[in-house]
């Protein structure tokens, strides 16, 4: 369980037009441009990962009632927005003509949305109380993740008609709830990230009691795999990563500041790449950025204290503290992705004050004066649009 399991309440905007705005307070001067550059043919699963000729960003207040979603042209350096289509508890996923919006508590659907236009294209509610988390599309078929339910959903698109539900129960733990959360579609297979958290019908907590898991669906039999890959952390709270060779690696939290966690391949020998320990925090969010290097977001407490690592893994592994915030749980650095033509990280920074997207050099890991967006909202969910 992370900030991501949090309820929010819808809040829609008004006035604005059905092709989005454009926010002149957020894009760059000329002399303080990211200087993005088109992110070129992908090809590979890194390149896919890496290059992107824009963001999408969903965002929200600090009591999860206000939210809307944000589109960033990284070669413009321009924002824009369409209000109304996000909820204040909504995770957004794109590809190169659409832009998904997954609503949660509160909406519980799927909104799918013209990425030039921001019309909306289709609009389907899933299941009262279904917390949906995640969307993968392959081909014409959208795979929805609900964190509330024993199921996996599959949708047809452009109409988003249900097509078939896959138990994840024999997956779970004892409760028979696996809360599954984030998926990646890689090399035929669908990878399902499960949480497998313990519900105490006492309280409103999740524990991590048992080690956390990645149920595979083979798309083209569509069959889950008998077995889940097992993690050798619990509580997976980050989305999947490839690094530069395509091998997939998450993100396990366990215990809150107890530092049982870690980034660990999925697949192939069990174990850690690099440990909570070694970091000095809970694993928030990461992301490879070079062959055995990579920048991660941990969080201390008490007190709040969120911090951006450069990690070296070579021979003489070394950690480097790029930045730090301190803050109530809230608040502090939230989300991070290497943008290769950009030559930059970007860090989601959610700031009551002052919420921005950051830039630093992936060269001196510096920030640069200026090179940053003002969202508006803090920052909740953001993604490469390719």
């Amino acid at each position: 369980m992370d900030l991501f399991n949090l309820r929010g309440v819808v809040f829609f905007c008004f006035a604005l037009g059905l092709a989005g705005c454009a926010d002149p307070k957020s894009a760059f001067a000329s002399s303080e441009s990211i200087s993005c550059q088109a992110p070129g043919a992908a090809s590979s699963a890194w390149e896919k990962q890496t290059r992107a000729a824009g963001l999408v960003v969903s965002t929200v207040d600090k009591n999860f009632k206000q939210g809307l979603i944000r589109y960033v042209d990284l070669e413009k350096g321009q924002l824009q927005q369409k209000p109304g289509l996000g909820s204040g508890d909504s995770f957004v996923r794109a590809d190169q003509s659409r832009i998904y919006v997954i609503n949660r508590f509160g909406q519980d659907g799927i909104r799918v949305l013209d990425r030039t236009t921001f019309e909306v294209l289709a609009d389907k509610h899933d299941e009262d109380l279904s917390n949906p988390s995640d969307v993968a599309v392959v081909g014409d078929n959208l795979f929805l993740s609900r964190y509330e339910k024993k199921t996996l959903r599959r949708y047809k698109l452009p109409a988003l008609i249900l097509e078939r539900e896959y138990d994840l129960s024999r997956f779970a733990d004892a409760d028979g709830i696996a809360e599954a959360q984030w998926m990646k579609y890689h090399e035929g297979r669908l990878y399902v990230e499960l949480q497998r958290l313990t519900r105490d019908p006492k309280s409103l907590l999740l524990r991590p009691k048992d080690p956390g898991a990645v149920a595979v669906l083979d798309v083209q039999a569509d069959k889950f795999l008998p077995q889940a890959i097992e993690l050798a952390g619990a509580n997976p709270v980050t989305d999947f990563k490839v690094n530069p060779h395509g091998e997939l690696y998450v993100g396990t939290m366990g215990e809150y500041a107890k530092l049982d966690g870690g980034i660990e391949r999925v697949g192939g020998k069990k174990g850690f790449v690099v440990t909570e320990k070694e970091l000095g925090g809970d694993i928030v969010d990461f992301a490879w950025i070079r062959e055995n290097e990579l920048v991660a977001i941990v969080r201390t407490l008490p007190p709040v204290r969120t911090r951006l690592l450069h990690v070296s893994l070579d021979a003489e592994r070394k950690t480097t503290v790029i930045t730090e915030r301190s803050g109530d749980f809230y608040e502090g650095l939230h989300s991070v992705l290497y943008v290769e033509n950009c030559g930059a990280i970007v860090v989601a920074e959610r700031d009551t004050e002052n919420p921005k997207l950051s830039f630093i050099s992936v060269e001196d890991f510096k920030y640069v004066p200026g090179r940053y967006l003002d969202v508006g909202l803090a920052p909740y969910h953001m993604v490469l649009a390719p």
